[in-house]
């Protein structure tokens, strides 16, 4: 059984979204006064997103002359445990997302010094 909105909800409603303008005039406002914030959180957004694109590059590179002119040489992917486990180490079946987690050992040649690191990480799938 549908209830019918009363008046006292409907005159919430309209102060709620008069106040909802006042505040997004104000907004607008404080904007237009102050640009350079805007512009300075769009900067550091920016220096973020570079900073992240340079450390994902940063796996790549030769730990002894810091080149990144490497070539993969072997990549080994494999299983290290789940979220929820038995006593014994197997997986726990009563849990429907039960994620694994894999090692992953990527072995890189140095094309500048022929050097050979290997580099590894886990993630869960």
């Amino acid at each position: 059984m549908k209830k019918a909105i009363s008046s006292i909800e409907i005159q919430i409603l309209l102060v709620f979204g008069v106040i909802a303008l006042f505040g997004f005039s104000f907004l607008i406002k404080f904007i237009q006064e102050n640009i350079w914030i805007v512009f300075l959180v769009i900067l550091l957004i920016v220096i973020f997103l570079i900073n992240a694109y340079f450390q994902s590059q940063e796996e790549k590179k030769c730990k002894k002359c810091f080149s990144k002119n490497t070539t993969l040489i072997y990549s080994n992917d494999k299983v290290i445990g789940w979220k929820y486990m038995t006593k014994k180490g197997y997986p726990d079946k009563r849990r429907k997302s039960n994620p694994t987690t894999y090692l992953l050992t990527k072995k890189f040649n140095c094309n500048d010094c022929k050097h050979i690191f290997k580099i590894e990480s886990t993630y869960e799938r």
